[in-house]
Parts: structure tokens; C-alpha cells; sequence
């Protein structure tokens, strides 16, 4: 009689914890299942979780993340400058119509590098 391969016991607690699902669907409906997925970047695993409430959705995470992200990548990136009246900062974006008004206004008082003659 042919053996299985060893499993480690933390393997087979974890296949006891996590059962596995299978269950056959049409050709149509698992290519609808497949394109669903895909266009949500999720997997089979997830859309079950999110669909029982078990897991939040994780659009909302990916959202959230990127938001984080781009929030913070202004705060390292865009250029600042202290307010006329008040002296409170104002932030410019790179690329703002205010930045390329600055950018064209050094270069026309002829800002340049030192080594430049």
C-alpha cells in the first residue's frame, strides 16, 4: 500500500481550520464568475468573505489605502511658501498653474545654476 506524503502537524491543522470548497458551475457562469473577479482584482476566497459580511470589501480597503498614500505623497512632494498676511504656509502643487507661473517668472529674472555663466 502506497503512503501519502508526510504532513507537518501545523499542515494538517490548518487544512482542519480551513476547509476547502468545490462545486462545479457552467462554462458561462464560471466565465462570468472569472470576469467579475477580475475586473474587482479579487479572489474567489475574498468574494465569499465580502459577500457573507465576514471581511470588509476590499475596494474600500485599496481606496483607503491609496488615499493614504496620495495624502501623504502631497505632504512630502508639493512645495511651500508662507502666506504674504498671516505667514501660514500655502502648499503648491508640482505642475499647479501657480508653480509653472513661478518656474517662468525665475526664469525670466534669469535664475541659474552657480556654474552656469
Amino acid at each position: 500500500m502506497a503512503k501519502g506524503r508526510h504532513k507537518p502537524p501545523s499542515r494538517i491543522k490548518y487544512e482542519q481550520n480551513n476547509p476547502t470548497i468545490s462545486f462545479r458551475v457552467s462554462r458561462e457562469v464560471y466565465e462570468k464568475l472569472k470576469d467579475h473577479l477580475a475586473k474587482r482584482q479579487v479572489s474567489f476566497a475574498d468574494f465569499v468573505k465580502e459577500s457573507l459580511g465576514v471581511q470588509k470589501p476590499l475596494i474600500e480597503k485599496r481606496d483607503k489605502a491609496w488615499n493614504e498614500g496620495y495624502d501623504q505623497a502631497e505632504e512630502d512632494y508639493q512645495i511651500r511658501y508662507p502666506c504674504s498676511k498671516c505667514g501660514e504656509g500655502i502648499g503648491m502643487l508640482p505642475g499647479s498653474s501657480l508653480h509653472n507661473s513661478i518656474m517662468e517668472f525665475l526664469k525670466e529674472k534669469g535664475f541659474k545654476h552657480l556654474k552656469c555663466p
